[in-house]
């Protein structure tokens, strides 16, 4: 059973769930991508990390996290991000230490952590994360361009959005174009179960709330940030995303001065239900990890 957990930060509302709290060890948390929920990647998850004690953190305005009333699209910044997500993290460890795993802009936002509060990291993984936010294919780029029209953006993007979230035809589109293994995601035991999800938790998604990011993050790059985070950090991309193509993770591995980049093989931007052997393996080798950083043999 996982416990829920409700972070007030600054007005905002974040959101985790905590499970195996009982086990030993530095506790990991999940941070999932835009669009998502906490309970999108449960299913893999719980199996992935089993003896392990990890949390399930919201991005803000992510349901079923709510932004501040007074939140102005302007603000969504990465040190926004960067200073709501580690007092998130803080509340959650009691201020010490926390491994991440961030998924999409969930790995943006657990390298705002690490830089804003590097005390509070320990190591960090990224699944097709990025450090400039400019996101490809007909998956959500043209949400991206919808939100940037000048002086109609906003008004588009929330009636669009408002029109599509939560409708089945639309969620299997959205999975069809953000992979590239479409067969092996379609024969996954979790695929059903993650369109329930997704169609369950899309529809109690804010538009409002969602336009920051698609309006923010095609300028938002934090690349020079990188160069400042000396703590352990495994790169796990696929070489076939269409949503972060695959020289986003060659760029952050780049960057970043302590870090290890590894490919999923033919798999896109959703390797947990595309690549379920690799995704386990790679993620399980990091969790394996010492306090030391030394990584795991894969």
């Amino acid at each position: 059973m996982s416990e829920l957990h409700s972070l007030s930060i600054e007005g905002h509302t974040l959101v985790a769930t905590e499970h195996n709290s009982n086990a030993a060890g530095t506790p990991i948390i999940f941070i999932h991508g835009i669009l998502g929920s906490i309970f999108l990647q449960e299913p893999v998850l719980a199996d992935v990390l089993a003896g392990y004690h990890w949390y399930s953190l919201s991005l803000p305005g992510h349901y079923p996290a709510t932004l501040n009333q007074s939140f102005a699209p302007h603000d969504l910044t990465p040190e926004f991000m960067g200073r709501i997500m580690s007092e998130a993290v803080r509340q959650l460890t009691g201020g010490g230490p926390a491994r991440l795993l961030g998924h999409s802009t969930g790995g943006y936002a657990s390298l705002t952590v690490a830089h804003t509060a590097p005390e509070l990291v320990e190591s960090i993984c990224l699944v097709d994360a990025f450090a400039f936010g400019r996101w490809g294919s007909p998956a959500l780029r043209p949400g991206q361009l919808m939100a940037n029209l000048p002086g109609i953006g906003r008004a588009v993007f929330i009636t669009y959005t408002r029109r599509t979230m939560g409708k089945p035809a639309i969620v299997k589109l959205f999975l069809r174009y953000a992979s590239h293994n479409v067969q092996a995601m379609r024969q996954n035991p979790c695929y059903e179960e993650t369109i329930r999800l997704t169609l369950r938790d899309s529809a109690q998604l804010d538009s409002a709330s969602l336009y920051p990011y698609f309006h923010n993050m095609p300028h938002t790059n934090i690349i020079e940030w990188l160069r400042d985070i000396t703590l352990p950090v495994t790169v796990l991309h696929g070489d076939c995303d269409p949503i972060i193509p695959p020289q986003h993770g060659e760029e952050m591995a780049r960057a970043l001065p302590n870090s290890r980049l590894q490919w999923f093989r033919q798999t896109g931007h959703l390797p947990y239900i595309e690549n379920v052997e690799e995704f386990t393996r790679f993620v399980q080798a990091w969790a394996a990890q010492t306090l030391a950083g030394s990584e795991a043999v894969v």
